[in-house]
């Protein structure tokens, strides 16, 4: 079972905020998730995260009336 939802935005141990492309599951190994984010030179960088190295971003709450 995945934690994390594709399309969901997570936070990594090393502090960018992402947005899952793709997650893997394994019988031995924690799930694995692939995350995109910009990266200074204007490119998109690809990396893949354990799922316990990822913090969800919180939805904001909806404007009162």
């Amino acid at each position: 079972m995945f934690k994390y939802e594709l399309g969901q935005t997570a936070i990594t141990t090393t502090g960018e905020t992402c947005s899952i492309l793709g997650r893997a599951e394994y019988s031995n190994e924690p799930n694995m998730y692939l995350l995109s984010w910009p990266s200074d030179n204007g490119t998109t960088a690809q990396i893949w995260f354990k799922e316990d190295e990822l913090t969800p971003v919180a939805s904001m709450p909806e404007p009162s009336s």
